[in-house]
């Protein structure tokens, strides 16, 4: 399981060409995605049954075939809400790592921003979830409220 995690993040790696998560944004957004829509409840399956590494490579997974197919869906907000929680729940030294697949959610989220319900369920989330541990929380309050309104 190891050494297939690590050859998904070289993988990934190479995809993204040095390139942030947040680049996903720029990609146009496709209403239909199998794939990641099974990539999505398979990894959150993982995550129930507390197989965080199983979580982890299905997220790279349908990250980097998002990118190779140069679309964007959901599943794939989903996939990265679900990366960024999985790494605070690990460590919270990891949280550098979790703040940038939670931005990258923030920002692609604003893709489906005509889904009212999706859009705030994200904002929801992020601001009253994970963002507090790694903003201050401030920083969350306003757009929180906003989700609410």
């Amino acid at each position: 399981k190891g050494i297939d995690l690590l050859k998904e993040n070289v993988r990934l790696k190479m995809v993204l060409r040095r390139r942030p998560l947040n680049m996903l944004s720029e990609l146009p957004r496709s209403e239909v995605s199998t794939v990641c829509k099974l990539f999505h409840i398979i990894a959150q399956y993982a995550t129930f049954t507390k197989n965080q590494e199983l979580a982890a490579l299905i997220t790279k997974r349908g990250i980097r075939l998002s990118l190779q197919k140069g679309v964007v869906s959901q599943d794939i907000v989903r996939l990265l809400l679900l990366e960024n929680v999985n790494r605070i729940a690990k460590s919270l030294s990891r949280a550098k790592q979790a703040f940038a697949y939670g931005c990258a959610a923030e920002k692609v989220s604003e893709l489906f921003r005509d889904d009212r319900s999706f859009y705030h369920e994200v904002q929801v989330l992020l601001y009253g979830g994970t963002f507090p541990l790694l903003r201050p929380s401030r920083d969350c309050l306003e757009p929180l409220g906003d989700a609410f309104k």
